[in-house]
Parts: structure tokens; sequence; C-alpha cells
């Protein structure tokens, strides 16, 4: 089951990078894509936080659990998530939302580290 873990750890880091990866995206070349891309990469993390802390809550690997700090990255990861995705169905779109998305993930990244 650690394999699995890993794995999962490993897609979650990279739904993470796929979110500042968009976000960088719609500022450089000015395109919706960064905003599909930031959008889906915020469902990758969603689903595969949810299955690292079912995992791990099950007592299938060795990583303690705190319940306080996943749900708060829970509540800001689902705020980069519907951010995303209002941003991304707007005809016009407010850079000041990309800005949102952007920091609410970088600030996920610090509680995830620092917490």
């Amino acid at each position: 089951m650690d394999f699995v873990y890993d794995l999962l750890v490993l897609l979650h880091l990279l739904g993470m990078a796929g979110i500042l990866a968009g976000v960088v995206t719609y500022f450089v070349a000015g395109s919706r894509t960064g905003l599909g891309i930031t959008t889906y990469s915020g469902g990758l993390q969603l689903l595969t936080g949810l299955a690292l802390v079912g995992i791990a809550s099950a007592d299938l690997v060795d990583t303690p659990v705190n319940n306080v700090k996943i749900a708060v990255k829970l509540v800001i990861a689902l705020g980069v998530f519907v951010h995303a995705l209002v941003l991304w169905r707007r005809t016009e779109i407010r850079r000041q939302g990309v800005y949102v998305v952007g920091g609410l993930a970088v600030a996920n990244v610090v509680i995830a580290v620092l917490w």
C-alpha cells in the first residue's frame, strides 16, 4: 500500500504544479487554456488529497493524520477548484480572480509544509 500512497503523493504534487502552471500560462500567454489547466489540476488535487487522507485514516500507511490541518486544506482546495471553475466558465475574466487562485494554491502549499 506504500507504493499506492507514494503514487498518490506524486499525483497530488503534480496537481499543485499544474495549478501554478495554469496561472502562469494565463498571465504569460493571456490564454483561457491556463484556466482549464488550473481547473483540472485543482480537481486532481481534491481527488488525490481525499484518497491520501482515506488511506492514512485507515491506518494502511504509517502516516499520522491531523484532521484540523486536513479540514483547513480541504476548504482552501475547494476554494481553488471552485474559483478556477467559475473563472474558466466566465466570458470576461478579471486578473484579480486569477491572483486569488494562485494565492490560495500557494497558501495551501505553505500550510502543508509548515504546519
